[in-house]
């Protein structure tokens, strides 16, 4: 037997005697495949084969490192997406821009809070109005010439008729 499995012996009635063969995991990755995949089943739910190999490609093939996993999967659990394909897309998002690390990472929530910060409504110019000048008490319109002489012509023709009635 290797000396990454042991034997758990437990007595069943009196005399059976069971033998539970548990193995460990032999390397490094596989530990933190262990503890990414134990972290998922507790912050999220259970995994099928499909979402437990997706997991591990993330860490064998794709190089993303087990703490940035278990921050997606954290991300998911806090904005209450308890789903796969939740993690799966913010891990797929982090891959294609090439982060890998934790400081990757926070580099870019960084980055991303400064230029949000900049896109605020307080440095937005204010939206234009559909109120008529007008309105405010200060206005004054000064009539053109042509707009004067229409004036004078409509009061020469009201006084025209009131004095021919």
């Amino acid at each position: 037997m290797d000396t990454q499995d042991r034997i758990d012996k437990d007595r069943i009635g009196k005399d059976k005697l069971v033998v539970v063969e548990v193995s460990e995991p032999a390397t490094a990755t596989e530990k933190s495949n262990f503890n990414v995949i134990d972290y998922y089943q507790e912050r999220i739910d259970d995994l099928d084969d499909y979402q437990l190999q997706k997991l591990k490609d993330y860490i064998q093939i794709d190089n993303l490192a087990p703490e940035l996993i278990k921050r997606a999967i954290d991300r998911a659990a806090d904005n209450s997406k308890r789903n796969f394909s939740y993690v799966n897309s913010i891990l797929k998002k982090w891959g294609q821009n090439g982060i890998k690390t934790i400081v990757q990472q926070d580099e870019e929530q960084r980055n991303f809070d400064v230029k949000k910060a900049q896109r605020t409504y307080s440095n937005r110019q204010p939206a234009k109005s559909n109120v008529p000048e007008w309105v405010d008490k200060d206005y004054r319109h000064e009539a053109t010439a042509e707009e004067q002489a229409q004036l004078e012509e409509l009061k020469a023709s009201m006084l025209e008729n009131e004095k021919g009635s």
